[in-house]
């Protein structure tokens, strides 16, 4: 038998868990389902993790940058800011709606404050969409097709807003969100071009 590093071990539960949660959501997996996958003791997994909500948050964190790189690498920056935006929206709503872990987001609050919280923490100069927003925008500018009058960050602070009306999308009607995202992004775009 070959014994498992520390590092080893905590990377066979995390692969464990994220392979249980994209099937099974976070609900329907156990810590002891984790520690069966991985091949460890479940007094092992309290040594690296002090819950199964700490591990999904990890997990989480992953999941999202990863998606995001997926995302970004598909949305064809050539075409005008509306069509770039509409298509980074789209990909956005299909790539979280198809995966377990990326929808507990919307659908347990407690994990959705944890995530905001760790996630508040990271620097978001260093995000992958941060940047891939940041980047699209001086590009606009600089060939004319978009305003010049508001700084950057007060272009990204209205692209967040979008994600802010993502949290409330129970409160405005679910079945209306997708539509309604889609016109408030292209009223975002027509507001920020000349």
């Amino acid at each position: 038998m070959i014994l498992l590093s520390l590092q080893d071990k905590r990377q066979e539960l995390f692969e464990a868990a994220r392979k249980l949660f994209l099937e099974n959501g976070f609900k329907k997996t156990s810590v002891s389902e984790i520690t069966g996958m991985a091949q460890v003791a479940v007094g092992t997994f309290y040594k690296y993790y002090d819950s199964k909500e700490q591990i999904f948050c990890e997990v989480y964190l992953a999941e999202n940058e990863r998606s995001k790189r997926i995302i970004v690498d598909q949305v064809d920056t050539r075409q005008p800011p509306k069509a770039v935006v509409k298509e980074f929206l789209s990909a956005v709503i299909q790539t979280s709606s198809q995966n377990n872990i990326l929808t507990e987001w919307y659908r347990n609050s407690e994990l959705n404050q944890m995530i905001t919280r760790k996630y508040a923490h990271n620097n978001k100069h260093n995000d992958f969409i941060y940047n891939f927003l940041i980047d699209q925008i001086k590009l606009w500018r600089e060939s004319g097709q978009f305003r010049e009058d508001l700084s950057e960050e007060t272009m990204i602070a209205l692209f967040n807003s979008l994600i802010v009306i993502d949290l409330h999308k129970d409160e405005i009607g679910s079945e209306h969100f997708p539509d309604l995202l889609e016109l408030l992004a292209g009223f975002l775009v027509d507001g920020l071009s000349k």
